[in-house]
């Protein structure tokens, strides 16, 4: 495959940008996220961990999540100038971290510099023991081993023009990137969720069926993000203009048809132009919330997706707001929890119904705290003695 030049940021994205860098030169805090009446009590919120700069020259703060048995791994944005890192590794689970007492995998201030230079950090996901991490400033996706933090390579071909997220299924044994929009002349790039299988990138055949005039009325059609199904049969894809798809993940089918349309059941068909652009984080729901997404929205608030709900206006509730803007979100194999982006933090979302719960892979092998981390002595047991309020 040859993937030609880089992609053009999209207004929305732009919009974003400058919303962050007002508020980041101006010196302004965010405001703390609040969960909203009746979810108080169906959901804990907490701070994991905050200090994510946002320094003049840039950046959004933290963006992707991803574990290991014993760490959290946070990316975030790197812009030159900044605190020097755009990769962090938690040593446990504990709540009230901050950048300061994390470690990083390489040496040189945290930023992984082997193969990709100081250059932006999106999604994260943890397949097997090897973290990929989706860079849509390098337009690369590298792929770091564990234990011992070396980075292995890159993957696939270079550049990958649009390449944002990344998400893993140990079901179907492939981690989803997603890649296409415009390249530098605004020829549109054919929207496409490549499947890598530990050897090579594939794109399905034929590609997703939603793509330009005929889904929009515009060529500029791009992935916002992903997540998978709790039984990792389906793949929801957010698109750029609103959208949200579902499609099969079974072998043969190259995503040619959707097998859901979760925005269908919204007023307008579509989701409210505040909440979706850029990286905005999306989850399924398991369980009692079985058919449910959630989405991490650009106003600053949590949304719950509910299609089935019987009166139209609750199929779309703000289970939280006041927060800052989101990014991607993840949940964590051992625990269930939800780890939601912040402009300047990470926070964790705990449902206190056990038969209710976010959609995850399963946990990947344990991974030894290696002596070339660093890490402080937080320790992972602390996530053992918590206890969460119901």
């Amino acid at each position: 495959m040859n993937f030609v030049g880089k992609l053009r940021p999209s207004s929305a994205k732009l919009c974003v940008l400058a919303v962050v860098l007002a508020a980041s030169q101006a010196g302004q805090s965010f405001g703390a996220m609040v969960l909203q009446a009746p979810f108080s009590s169906q959901f804990t919120l907490n701070t994991f961990a905050s200090g994510f700069a946002f320094p003049t020259g840039g950046g959004t703060g933290a963006v992707g999540v991803t574990f290991d048995s014993t760490h959290v791994y946070v990316s975030q944005l790197f812009v030159g100038g900044g605190d020097g890192k755009n990769f962090f590794v938690f040593p446990s689970r504990a709540l009230g971290q901050t950048v300061a007492s994390s470690g990083s995998l390489t040496t040189s201030a945290g930023v992984i510099t082997a193969s990709f230079g100081n250059q932006s950090t999106d999604g994260l996901a943890n397949w097997n023991g090897h973290i990929f991490m989706a860079s849509e400033g390098f337009q690369n996706l590298g792929e770091i081993t564990l234990p011992g933090g070396a980075v292995s390579h890159r993957v696939g071909p270079s550049p990958i023009p649009g390449i944002t997220a990344a998400v893993a299924s140990n079901v179907r044994g492939k981690v989803y990137v997603n890649i296409g929009s415009t390249d530098v002349n605004s020829s549109p790039l054919p929207p496409q969720i490549l499947e890598y299988d530990g050897a090579s990138l594939i794109p399905p055949n034929p590609i997703l069926s939603r793509n330009f005039a005929s889904f929009n009325g515009t060529a500029n059609i791009a992935v916002d993000s992903m997540a998978l199904s709790g039984d990792q049969n389906t793949l929801y894809v957010l698109w750029n203009n609103g959208h949200i798809f579902g499609y099969s993940t079974a072998p043969g089918t190259g995503y040619a048809a959707e097998t859901v349309d979760i925005t269908a059941s919204l007023a307008g068909g579509v989701l409210p132009a505040n909440i979706y652009g850029g990286k905005t984080g999306l989850i399924a729901g398991t369980g009692a919330f079985e058919g449910m997404l959630f989405l991490n929205g650009n106003d600053g608030s949590l949304y719950e997706i509910n299609p089935a709900a019987a009166v139209q206006a609750n199929r779309l509730t703000a289970i939280a707001t006041g927060g800052s803007i989101g990014q991607f979100m993840a949940t964590d194999p051992l625990t269930g929890d939800m780890y939601i982006t912040q402009s300047d933090s990470v926070l964790v979302l705990h449902s206190t119904n056990a038969n209710a719960g976010f959609a995850s892979t399963a946990i990947p092998g344990a991974a030894p705290e290696p002596a070339s981390l660093g890490l402080l002595g937080l320790s992972g047991m602390a996530l053992l003695r918590r206890r969460r309020q119901a």
